[in-house]
């Protein structure tokens, strides 16, 4: 699932800015001392090279921004490749950038180059620990290939940070690596935590609903789909399982416009595919 605050825009950090040596003050005994002129001149070439190395990172981080800024651009364009080239730019020239190693891994990941992305998301919480919207997605991303039991650690990680901006994504995230690795229960309480932390956060009403539905309850889960619903009212997957609680129920006219609903969002997919099945089955 995707960080909403990934897709700011990084501020360049400020270059080192390095300070004068002290030589003495006027007036202080020791200031009389001269050193010799080819020394002084040594000296100011010295930090004439010190200002230099301190210019040329200020710059390599602000071409490093814009490389990012175009990066971010050609993404929400969907021109992934030219995204590619201009992420992989800024991120040579500030590699210690959590930020850039992030929307990288997102780019990798429209790709479905599934190593590249992860090894992006790996380096971003590297050089940064503390960096929660890689740790969620790289949770999110082994999610996405299956992988549930190693994608537990880090969304907990991502999930335990008190300053993550999002945590109702990372908590849903780990609630479903629970539910797929048999840990019931566990996700049915991240579910809810999400929820008591953004009580309209769709995704977490949805898996929420799945797990009260896979347990047979389907009262609860048709509330929880319902309410699903009205953060994402053109999710056909959320129609098709709240149809199946609808008919559970016996309610069978709401269970049909349900699984049409399925259909026409999803017409020609596999899941559309199953909300006509149901609806010949009602026929």
């Amino acid at each position: 699932m995707l960080s909403s605050s990934s897709m700011n825009k990084i501020r360049a950090t400020e270059a080192f800015n390095p300070s004068l040596p002290r030589l003495g003050l006027p007036g202080e005994r020791w200031a009389l001392y001269r050193p010799p002129r080819w020394c002084q001149i040594a000296g100011l070439l010295g930090l004439v090279l010190l200002v230099g190395c301190g210019a040329d990172t200020q710059q390599q981080r602000k071409d490093a921004d814009a490389s990012y800024s175009l990066g971010l651009a050609f993404l929400q364009e969907d021109r992934t490749a030219r995204a590619l080239t201009e992420l992989t730019k800024a991120a040579t020239l500030d590699p210690t950038n959590p930020k850039i190693h992030n929307l990288l891994g997102l780019a990798y990941w429209r790709k479905l180059e599934y190593s590249l992305a992860e090894a992006s998301f790996r380096k971003a919480v590297e050089v940064d620990p503390k960096f929660s919207e890689g740790w969620n997605n790289l949770g999110a991303l082994l999610i996405a290939q299956g992988r549930f039991e190693a994608a537990i650690p880090p969304l907990e990680t991502a999930a335990a940070d008190v300053f993550y901006q999002t945590p109702e994504r990372a908590l849903t995230n780990l609630g479903w690596a629970l539910y797929n690795v048999g840990r019931t229960a566990e996700a049915e309480k991240r579910y809810r935590d999400a929820l008591e932390m953004a009580g309209d956060f769709p995704l977490a009403r949805k898996h929420l609903a799945v797990l009260l539905q896979a347990r047979g309850d389907h009262e609860q889960a048709l509330e929880q789909f319902d309410r699903a619903l009205v953060g994402m009212p053109n999710d056909a997957e959320t129609q098709l399982k709240r149809g199946i609680s609808l008919l559970k129920l016996s309610r069978r006219d709401a269970a049909r416009a349900a699984f049409e609903e399925a259909w026409k969002l999803a017409p020609g997919t596999e899941l559309g595919h199953s909300a006509k099945a149901y609806l010949e089955l009602l026929q």
